[in-house]
């Protein structure tokens, strides 16, 4: 069975708790290897200074670090109708995958 193209790119947030590490690195792999496919945020609950070890592997990585910038959660508040298709929590080393149906 061929896979159908997929019309509205797949909204995906990775939630961390500092967004300085994990939650940027992700964001940066899935959108530098998921292309047009997938609109991709991250964003913490108490954000830090993105960490230079977390920059210096996606460089390493070939992923461009322009747009890793730390992100709270009050951008969230607006975005509600947003039809997010996956969040994922990324936990001092819990990581929780919560799939929800695309809202269109």
């Amino acid at each position: 069975m061929t896979e159908m193209p997929q019309s509205t790119p797949y909204r995906v947030l990775f939630l961390c708790t500092h967004n300085s590490s994990r939650s940027q690195m992700a964001e940066g792999l899935l959108r530098t290897r998921g292309g047009a496919r997938y609109q991709v945020f991250s964003a913490g609950t108490h954000p830090r200074a993105v960490h230079p070890l977390a920059l210096k592997a996606m460089a390493e990585l070939g992923i461009p670090t322009r747009d890793a910038k730390r992100r709270g959660t009050g951008w969230l508040a607006g975005q509600a109708d947003i039809g997010w298709s996956n969040r994922i929590g990324l936990y001092e080393g819990f990581h929780l995958l919560t799939s929800i149906t695309p809202t269109g």
